[in-house]
């Protein structure tokens, strides 16, 4: 798709990103100590992936972008129905490269 090629452009990517970033900082305070799931386990899941999210402030970095770029230059099969999964706690930033790769 043209937009998302635009998008990623390195200036357009970072000011998007950076403004995406912004919006969700605010709603990052929103995440509360309740559990999902009354399980002990589950609630040291929560709890990292809480601590995870909330350290994050402003995230420069595309090292993901490389994957991407792996993963949908794989010649021997449709995958344009294929997805990748992205395990572990992701900001916005994170996920608007996903995107901007296919990958959601």
């Amino acid at each position: 798709m043209p937009l998302r090629g635009f998008l990623l452009w390195p200036v357009v990517f970072d000011f998007v990103s950076l403004l995406a970033q912004l919006i969700y900082w605010r709603r990052s305070s929103r995440i509360s100590d309740r559990y999902a799931v009354d399980d002990s386990h589950h609630r040291l899941v929560q709890d990292y992936n809480a601590g995870v999210t909330l350290a994050k402030k402003i995230t420069r970095t595309r090292r993901a972008e490389n994957l991407y770029a792996i993963a949908t230059a794989m010649p021997l099969r449709d995958v344009s129905k294929e997805k990748i999964l992205i395990v572990g706690p992701r900001n916005v930033h994170e996920l608007l490269l996903a995107w901007l790769h296919g990958q959601i």
